[in-house]
């Protein structure tokens, strides 16, 4: 559900959304957690989250599938890459490594979680509604308020994190040196989307810092 964009085309509709999988990164690895001093991924969040935890570590930008990230980390181009723990579930595959703390590494809004899509015909709808977990739909649903409001695109590094009305979200600077959050209970959509409002004025100078340092016309 992550990759779906936060407008889609009128006749679609967001029919079900699955009880969410885990949401937490995955920190996979061969050998000793204490040899690892090259990490593999793409994400500007993770690459934040990486450099606030150790700024010493190098990071290198890694693309492809699950099987090549492996392969690549496998080949010794990597000591450690980091994945979407529900993806790696998914598809079986079990790989040594550690589960991130989602208080400390803040994942992606509405990573972890499956949705399903379709035309807004109610016949359509009405069988997939029986797939639909509704607290899970209303977690990811704070996700998107907040994250609607915050703006900054994918290339801005932050994460979004709601769990039965308990919201976590952060904004970060691309070298991890800076952060702006908010941690508190939610019962509405609309004071997610307040506290999307706060957290965006109080990161903007973050926010603005990444259009800049990454080229990205606002």
């Amino acid at each position: 559900m992550k990759d779906i964009p936060a407008f889609r085309p009128s006749g679609l509709v967001t029919a079900a959304v699955l009880k969410r999988d885990s949401a937490a990164d995955y920190l996979a690895y061969n050998g000793s957690l204490d040899a690892v001093k090259v990490i593999g991924t793409s994400s500007t969040r993770r690459r934040a989250q990486l450099l606030r935890h150790d700024p010493d570590i190098s990071i290198k930008d890694l693309r492809g599938n699950v099987d090549t990230r492996i392969r690549k980390m496998t080949a010794g181009e990597f000591d450690a890459i980091l994945l979407a723990e529900a993806g790696l579930t998914r598809l079986g595959i079990r790989i040594p490594g550690e589960r991130f703390p989602i208080e400390k590494f803040v994942p992606a809004p509405n990573q972890g979680t499956i949705a399903v899509v379709s035309r807004t015909d109610p016949s359509l709808m009405e069988g997939l509604s029986n797939l639909d977990h509704s607290q899970t739909r209303t977690d990811v649903a704070v996700e998107r308020a907040v994250m609607e409001q915050l703006g900054g695109g994918c290339f801005t590094p932050l994460g979004i994190y709601c769990h039965e009305g308990h919201l976590i979200a952060e904004v970060l600077s691309l070298d991890g040196t800076r952060t702006e959050r908010i941690e508190t209970d939610i019962q509405t959509i609309e004071q997610a989307r307040e506290q999307g409002r706060r957290l965006h004025t109080s990161a903007k100078d973050l926010i603005d810092d990444a259009y800049q340092k990454l080229g990205i016309q606002a």
